[in-house]
C-alpha cells in the first residue's frame, strides 16, 4: 500500500488554535512505538522503518520503505498488521522484503521508541478526504531525546489537490513549515547506540 502525507512543524502553542479552527469532533489516543533494525542497520541502510505501535489494546506492527520526500510531502510504501504478541512478527516481512529478509531474520533489536499524544480529524473536501493527525511527546534514543511536535495531514482517499487546498486553509492562520524528517530518521539521530 502506498501511502501520501504532508508532514508540517507546528508550534504546540498553537494546538488549541488548530482546535478552535476545525471545531468539529476529534479524537485522542496515546501511541507508543518501538523501532526495530539489526545492529548493522540493515532496514535503514536500505531505505525500511519498522516498528511495532501500541495504541490500547491494539498492537500494529507496520513496515515502511522507499518512496521521497520534497516540501514536507512523503510518499512510501507502507504495509501494517495487527499482531497479538509484543516482539516482531518475522513471516509477515519475508514477502516485503525479498531478498533483504536473511540478512534481518531473529536479528531485530529495539534501537529507539516515540511516545506522543495524537490529536486527530478526518476532514473532506470537494478533492478528498485526508486525516490530519496533531503528534505531540518525545522521541527517545539512547543518545537522549527530542521533543516532537508535527502537524501530518494523510490522503486517505481522492487527489493530493486534497492535502494542499487544507494546508493552503490552516497555513493562514498558523505557523506551519514543511518538515522532511520522519519520525524513524530522527530516531535513528539519537540510536547510535541502540535503546535500553
Amino acid at each position: 500500500m502506498s501511502e501520501v502525507e504532508l508532514k508540517l512543524n507546528m508550534d504546540e502553542r498553537d494546538v488549541q488554535k488548530l482546535i478552535n479552527i476545525l471545531a468539529r469532533e476529534h479524537k485522542e489516543l496515546h501511541l507508543y512505538s518501538v523501532y526495530y533494525d539489526t545492529s548493522d542497520r540493515v532496514l535503514s541502510e536500505h531505505g525500511y522503518a519498522l516498528r511495532l505501535r501500541q495504541s490500547g489494546q491494539q498492537l500494529i506492527q507496520t513496515l515502511k520503505g522507499g518512496g521521497s520526500v520534497e516540501n514536507g510531502l512523503h510518499r512510501r510504501d507502507e504495509w501494517e498488521w495487527e499482531v497479538g504478541r509484543h516482539g516482531i512478527d518475522y513471516p509477515l516481512l519475508e514477502d516485503k522484503l525479498g531478498e533483504l529478509y536473511p540478512k534481518i531474520h531473529k536479528q531485530l533489536e529495539p534501537l529507539f521508541e516515540t511516545e506522543f499524544i495524537r490529536t486527530q480529524w478526518d476532514i473532506e473536501n470537494a478533492f478528498g478526504a485526508v486525516e490530519l493527525a496533531f503528534d505531540h511527546g518525545e522521541v527517545r534514543g539512547q543518545c537522549g531525546a527530542e521533543r516532537l511536535c508535527e502537524l501530518e495531514l494523510e490522503l486517505k482517499d481522492g487527489d493530493e489537490k486534497a492535502l494542499h487546498e487544507l494546508f493552503a486553509f490552516l497555513d493562514k492562520q498558523l505557523s506551519l513549515s514543511p518538515n522532511n524528517v520522519s519520525k524513524a530518521e530522527r530516531g535513528y539521530l539519537l540510536s547510535e547506540f541502540g535503546f535500553e
